[in-house]
């Protein structure tokens, strides 16, 4: 239907052909917007071009939006950034998954500016990450996730899945959480909702179908539990769902900094419908969950530092070196042979496998499977061809780069499986076998442990496992002391401030002998001033402290109880590996102890 009026292409409304002037008709500027300054109109010109982008863009429009990515204005610049990863959502692998991040937070509160804002909680709140390295502070972006190349539906679910389960980051799986779905096969629930999905609406999308979502939640090293951080995740995920999705809540503890990573089905729990992420969909999840963060009691941490880590350094320096790696190995292994020249140089290289490509003065070397030759030059210092002709003509040494080798991270003791309970519970002969390898493994890292750290005599075990659960229990309640104690400093500094601000009129309240009509007009201020009073009886305060006092003790708790909670986390790793070392020892000597029982038995029935 076509639309009636004059198109303004600067606010991008239709308006009545009087709203124009001759000269604004003809540029298509309305009159209001032929007021505005020129560099406002341009900015509000380029902001509506920006809104009105079609879904597919050409090549001249692509090449439009990324100019103006990076615009020097604001708005332009955000709106541009906006609208470009909404048609080209980043397409986020493994590695981009384990980002770690530092963050220098100081409580720094000023007693003139900031005495009428209220005291921020010990915890720190979530921060938030934008590729682009914004200030924000709740969450990551959401994560519309694929299929891929290569793999099915079902797999590309269960990979992921797979990912943020990993026991070793989830606590042996305690701190994983689920709603409308069982963690152990929500893959594949996830898969049989989709399946149903197709079938009741007939809609089958290729592969640029979504088939999850992943947000990431982190928060700040040591302030937080990681009980409390699933909590978080949990009530971030529910309420932004609605709770018509089916999600995991994982909450990783490998790293200095505790996060969650949230998976829910882009299909709802009735099949009939999808999730849209919509226009704005990360400035909404920001916002939840700084209202979740405010509801709870946490503070603010602005201006955070990201810093990411490759896919390689992810998988452990384990994968498989690139073509560039690999060319540089077969150098240095060519070069250790003392070629004379360059061509006796790249003849060395062809018989180890590679091609040598020339074009004029460029050369270039290529090996089967490889998609693009690589030149010298790409290869960094001490591969170029200037280096390598160094080399050959004794001008310089050559000095291989140094790999590093990855170090295999320390076994860890588990529990050992209780045999005998699995085959109640009609566990199958193999699952008995694997459980008897994993028992034997585990009694040697068990042995080896004792071994290693001087435990041989099991009075000492006792006495090591029970120092560290004190300590433990000590540093536990050190925290929740200091806690409690920012808990009513914070309480105490908010009615301090509403008892300072308020007294003028409680004391005028007063002369006026408890007026009923004073008290109607200032019943707000009267209330404050009270609910002070009442608080400061309930705490005991005697003489009320000054807000630089009060500031200066808070900083003091906060720094120490970093420090404790840095403590806390070492001596609950200890604690726990010396309690699961025990546990087995216990359980191998209740079994030795059962067998000799046994054996006494039958040697007394066989008398």
């Amino acid at each position: 239907m076509k639309k009636r009026g004059h198109y303004c292409k600067v606010c991008g409304e239709y308006k009545a052909n009087e709203k124009f002037s001759g000269k604004g008709h003809a540029a298509h500027i309305c009159k209001t917007c032929a007021a505005l300054p020129p560099e406002k109109q341009a900015e509000e010109m380029t902001l509506t071009r920006l809104v009105n982008l079609p879904w597919r863009l050409s090549k001249e429009q692509l090449s439009w939006l990324k100019k103006r990515m990076k615009d020097k204005r604001d708005a332009v610049r955000t709106l541009a950034t906006e609208q470009y990863e909404i048609r080209f959502p980043p397409r986020i692998e493994l590695d981009e998954l384990e980002d770690d991040f530092e963050e220098d937070f100081d409580f720094d509160m000023d007693e003139e500016t900031d005495i009428e804002k209220p005291m921020r909680s010990v915890m720190s709140r979530p921060l938030i990450f934008w590729k682009g390295g914004g200030p924000h502070m709740a969450t990551t972006r959401i994560i519309p996730l694929h299929a891929g190349k290569g793999r099915t539906v079902g797999k590309a679910i269960s990979d992921i899945i797979d990912y943020v389960k990993n026991p070793e980051k989830t606590d042996h799986g305690r701190l994983i959480t689920s709603y409308q779905c069982d963690s152990r096969v929500a893959d594949a629930q996830f898969l049989l909702d989709k399946q149903t999905y197709a079938a009741r609406t007939g809609r089958v999308r290729g592969a640029d179908n979504v088939i999850a979502y992943h947000l990431r939640q982190s928060f700040v090293p040591d302030e937080i539990t990681p009980e409390e951080a699933n909590r978080l995740g949990v009530e971030l995920a529910r309420r932004f769902t609605k709770g018509k999705h089916a999600f995991i809540v994982c909450t990783h503890i490998d790293k200095a900094h505790v996060h969650n990573h949230i998976i829910w089905n882009s299909t709802t729990l009735e099949c009939d419908r999808k999730f849209r992420n919509f226009w704005g969909s990360t400035r909404a999840v920001h916002r939840l969950s700084d209202t979740i963060c405010i509801e709870n009691g946490y503070s603010i941490v602005e201006a955070p530092k990201r810093r990411g880590q490759s896919y390689n350094k992810w998988l452990g320096d384990a994968a498989k070196p690139s073509h560039k790696e690999q060319l540089r190995q077969a150098i240095d292994r060519a070069l250790a042979q003392k070629p004379a020249s360059l061509e006796e140089l790249l003849r060395l290289l062809e018989q180890d496998g590679f091609t040598v490509h020339r074009r004029g003065k460029t050369i270039s070397i290529g090996a089967e499977g490889w998609g693009n030759n690589v030149r010298f030059d790409r290869l960094g210092d001490g591969y170029t061809l200037d280096d390598l002709l160094a080399v050959l003509s004794g001008q310089k040494e050559h000095t291989p780069r140094k790999q590093a080798v990855p170090q295999a991270a320390p076994s860890k003791v588990n529990l050992l499986v209780d045999i005998q309970a699995k085959l109640q519970a009609r566990k199958g002969a193999g699952y008995v076998r694997w459980a008897k390898v994993f028992n034997l493994k585990q009694i040697a890292q068990t042995l080896n442990y004792l071994s290693e750290h001087g435990l041989l005599d099991y009075a000492d075990l006792e006495a090591k496992t029970a120092e560290a659960t004190a300590r433990y229990n000590a540093l536990s309640d050190q925290i929740k002391a200091a806690e409690k104690r920012m808990a009513e400093i914070a309480v105490l500094r908010t009615h301090i401030v509403n008892y300072a601000k308020t007294r003028e009129t409680y004391v005028a309240y007063r002369k006026a002998g408890y007026s009923k009509k004073f008290r109607q007009e200032h019943e707000e201020e009267i209330l404050l001033h009270q609910a002070a009073k009442e608080a400061f009886n309930e705490l005991n305060v005697k003489k009320l402290p000054t807000v630089k006092e009060l500031q200066t003790e808070y900083a003091q708790l906060l720094a120490d109880k970093k420090t404790a909670y840095a403590e806390y986390r070492q001596a609950r790793a200890a604690m726990r590996e010396l309690l699961t070392v025990k546990n087995n020892v216990d359980r191998v000597l209740g079994f030795e102890a059962g067998k000799q029982i046994e054996k006494e038995r039958d040697q007394k029935q066989n008398r």
